[in-house]
């Protein structure tokens, strides 16, 4: 590891870029929907769909977002949610998977997206976020 890969002894970890967007040349080939990307760092996110839904979605409270919140919750903590996991811990926020305990709270970020509408989401900005909710909690 160079030097300048450390900051206080710590191993400074590159960011993530999460990105979201629909392609409507794909509307029609797998229903009325458009069909939904989603991407960290240029590859897919991988989902914990556990047979609720079959693709990423935004912009509205749903199972297609709540896959979406949970995936990039899990993808930054590095956490792999199991179907036991989330039917325990989803509701009460009860759960030692940080993923899920925040899970609710950020679909609340995702629901609000914009539905037709290209999103991006970094590390940076889960980080200042989950620093809002530890203030919040403090308070």
């Amino acid at each position: 590891m160079a030097a300048d890969e450390r900051l206080a002894g710590r191993f400074i970890e590159p960011a993530k870029i999460y990105r979201g967007w629909r392609d409507e040349t794909a509307k029609g080939l797998i229903g009325a929907w458009p069909f939904t990307f989603v991407t960290v760092n240029g590859r897919p996110l991988r989902a914990f769909n556990f047979g609720e839904a079959d693709h990423f979605a935004w912009g509205y409270d749903g199972t297609q977002p709540r896959m979406l919140a949970l995936a990039i919750l899990a993808d930054y903590f590095g956490e792999t949610p199991t179907s036991e996991d989330d039917i325990r811990g989803w509701e009460t926020a009860r759960s030692p998977l940080q993923c899920i305990r925040y899970g609710k709270r950020f679909l609340g970020i995702i629901a609000r997206l914009e539905k037709e509408a290209s999103w991006t989401i970094s590390s940076d900005h889960l980080r200042e976020w989950l620093k809002t909710l530890g203030q919040q909690a403090a308070e």
